[in-house]
């Protein structure tokens, strides 16, 4: 008997949905624009109709290029805001993944973080409950030494059309996905690839690999005391430096670290020693070379000729005007 009941019960819906379709139909005629309209939103899925759900995070949407947020405090917190147009027949369902991709809906085995948010479409959310800090055993806390991306996600559902109801639903994603960076692994460290001794000052050539350092700090010490003192902060880009005002004949150590855009520090690289030296006027050069005149114009060093001739001619020439 109620196997009947349900059987007529269908047959009405369906005489309904066909009675509604033949309907809708009917309006699809171009001389009528407006029922022409009307024709499409009852045929045709609900979701090409201004159905949307769009989310940021602290007024930032997806950037496709550099997060939304980035940080390495576990004490931050963040603002998402969540704004949905259209009919819901379930939902809407908001998490943050550390995949790379939303699907659907959240995945408990990603240790997935839903959230609600309130009638403005806000909540604010820890970053020390972001997913990367949960996990099997309470997974490893903030912080953590290591960088990842959170994506923010959401979905609902309305109905695939006005016909079919939310009996047939169509699944509604976030239009982006804002990306959270937790940014807890240490800086590239740097590398000391030359030192050239200088009057008074050692040459520096340096070099970094990747992309996230913004400065190099260059810290000196007298060799084997380990006081290091930092005398320079310069541009990651930079590839040269000259660490001036040092005493010549002393020998120096020196050690170098980056720091990147939100203040992590790298390790220090392998202390590089380094000693200024005088540098030799132009006698001490001749000297040096081997030479052996003591200077004056008795000398007979081709090199001091050529400073002591024009001055012998002119005595000279002097002596004959008399």
């Amino acid at each position: 008997m109620s196997f009947g009941n349900r059987e007529r019960t269908t047959n009405w819906q369906d005489l309904w949905k066909s009675k509604r379709l033949s309907s809708a139909l009917s309006l699809l005629s171009l001389d009528h624009p407006m029922r022409f309209l009307v024709g499409l939103t009852l045929v045709f899925p609900l979701a090409a109709f201004g159905q949307s759900l769009t989310l940021k995070v602290n007024g930032v949407g997806d950037t496709s290029g550099a997060p939304a947020l980035t940080t390495n405090r576990c004490s931050d917190t963040f603002q998402v805001n969540a704004t949905l147009t259209g009919q819901v027949c379930s939902g809407p369902t908001y998490w943050i993944t550390t995949s790379s991709s939303c699907g659907d809906s959240p995945s408990s085995a990603n240790f997935d973080l839903t959230f609600d948010v309130d009638s403005f479409g806000n909540r604010t959310i820890a970053v020390s409950d972001l997913p990367f800090f949960r996990g099997a055993d309470g997974g490893v806390p903030c912080p953590r030494a290591a960088t990842q991306d959170h994506k923010v996600c959401g979905s609902f559902t309305t109905p695939s059309s006005l016909i079919t109801g939310c009996s047939s639903t169509t699944v509604v994603h976030q239009s982006s996905a804002p990306t959270i960076q937790w940014k807890g692994a240490p800086a590239a460290v740097p590398s000391i690839d030359s030192v050239s001794p200088r009057d008074g000052a050692i040459g520096l050539g340096l070099s970094i690999t990747g992309t996230d350092a913004l400065l190099i700090r260059i810290e000196v010490a007298v060799s084997g005391t380990g006081q290091f003192a930092e005398v320079a902060s310069i541009s990651a880009t930079q590839p040269s430096y000259n660490i001036n005002g040092l005493t010549n004949n002393v020998a120096y150590d020196i050690q170098v670290r980056s720091e990147d855009t939100i203040g992590n520090l790298s390790a220090y690289s392998p202390i590089a020693t380094g000693t200024p030296v005088a540098s030799a006027g132009f006698f001490d050069a001749y000297r040096q070379a081997g030479g052996q005149d003591l200077g004056g114009c008795g000398g007979l060093g081709a090199i001091l000729l050529a400073f002591c001739l024009p001055a012998v001619v002119w005595g000279a020439l002097a002596r004959r005007k008399r």
